[in-house]
């Protein structure tokens, strides 16, 4: 019993951090990115550093798309 009640804690860790991270990113600017980070993760032959790199990739062009997209607007 105590065996089978830890695998059911241990689903349910996994649940709730889910849904944190769900609900820190439910915005309009980062929700595409959540869903190419969940739709990569479904890729068996991709390990945790593939997708570690992935997402600090488009976490940097985002950063440099942003920072470019707020100077120019404005006088020309």
């Amino acid at each position: 019993w105590l065996s089978a009640g830890m695998t059911i804690g241990g689903g349910m860790v996994v649940a709730v951090g889910y849904a944190m991270v769900i609900n820190m990113m439910a915005s309009k600017e980062v929700g595409p990115f959540f869903a190419i980070g969940f739709a990569l993760a479904a890729i068996q032959d991709l390990t945790l550093i593939a997708l570690g790199a992935i997402g600090a990739a488009l976490a940097l062009m985002y950063l440099a798309l942003e920072g470019k997209g707020s100077n120019n607007s404005g006088s020309k």
